[in-house]
């Protein structure tokens, strides 16, 4: 089983509130997961992005979300400032990573971040899963355009529109569907 990794920097009350999300689908039929996304995005060339998404590609992928089983864990960060946003992001995952293999993921996929950041993330990674005995889990990182790293993209997008107040009902919904499980609040210096 899968655990999908993004993260959005929403400003909330003037600081940045550095958010991690981790979404587990339980369903591994990668072909659904596949056709599921696929009644998101139809035959566009272009993938899933929240921010560039209007309000029927974003009920369409709320949908997908709820249809797949999808358990979506998050940890916001706040305040953040910009030179404690890495630290920020090791706390997430350090609290991330016992949600997600004790929902039973055995295989890890983050959102790249170029070759630089990717590296400080997998010394958090091997780090905290060797903490937790558990060296055997794979993982690895893709770039936006892997279809299944749309899912917690568009948590992300959900929780940021929350947390900034610009548009919360979508959070709403997928707290109502029990996508999104209790949210983790770390505060920031």
């Amino acid at each position: 089983m899968k655990a999908l990794f993004d993260e959005t920097i929403p400003l909330v009350g003037g600081h940045y509130a550095y958010t991690v999300v981790a979404t587990v689908v339980v369903d591994d039929d990668e072909a659904r997961m596949k056709e599921d996304l696929h009644v998101v995005t139809g035959d566009r060339k272009r993938g899933f992005h929240w921010a560039d998404e209007g309000p029927k590609a974003r009920q369409r992928m709320i949908s997908c979300l709820i249809e797949l089983g999808a358990c979506a864990h998050v940890v916001v960060h706040h305040p953040t400032a910009r030179r404690g946003q890495e630290r920020a992001r090791a706390a997430a995952f350090e609290e991330l990573l016992p949600a997600v293999l004790g929902d039973g993921a055995d295989e890890l996929v983050i959102e790249s971040r170029g070759a630089k950041l990717d590296a400080r993330d997998r010394v958090v990674v091997m780090g905290t899963l060797k903490d937790l005995g558990r060296t055997e889990v794979s993982y690895g990182w893709e770039g936006k355009s892997t279809p299944e790293l749309w899912l917690p993209d568009a948590v992300c997008g959900a929780v940021g529109m929350y947390l900034d107040r610009s548009e919360p009902d979508w959070y709403v919904l997928l707290c109502e569907a029990q996508v999104i499980t209790e949210p983790k609040y770390i505060k920031g210096a």
